[in-house]
């Protein structure tokens, strides 16, 4: 479908669904609007969290964590 809109991932979610797929208890995300509108949807009962990689990368944290938080993302990206 291209992009990522609410409409795309419901399609990709009902594909997986239609083959078996059974609903996840707890799924992280990167924080696109139309994926976590879309498992709403598709499975309202699982727990939905961004990945804290992507909250720190696009820094939207809180201030008061925000530096720790970045640190600690640098130096787990320098070690890899």
């Amino acid at each position: 479908m291209g992009g990522e809109s609410e409409a795309a991932w419901r399609s990709l979610l009902d594909d997986l669904v239609s083959r078996g797929l059974k609903a996840p208890e707890f799924v992280i995300v990167d924080g696109a609007p139309g994926l976590e509108k879309a498992l709403g949807l598709v499975w309202p009962e699982a727990l939905v969290q961004r990945c804290t990689v992507h909250y720190a990368a696009f820094r939207i944290m809180p201030t008061s964590t925000r530096n720790s938080a970045q640190e600690a993302v640098i130096a787990a990206k320098e070690a890899a």
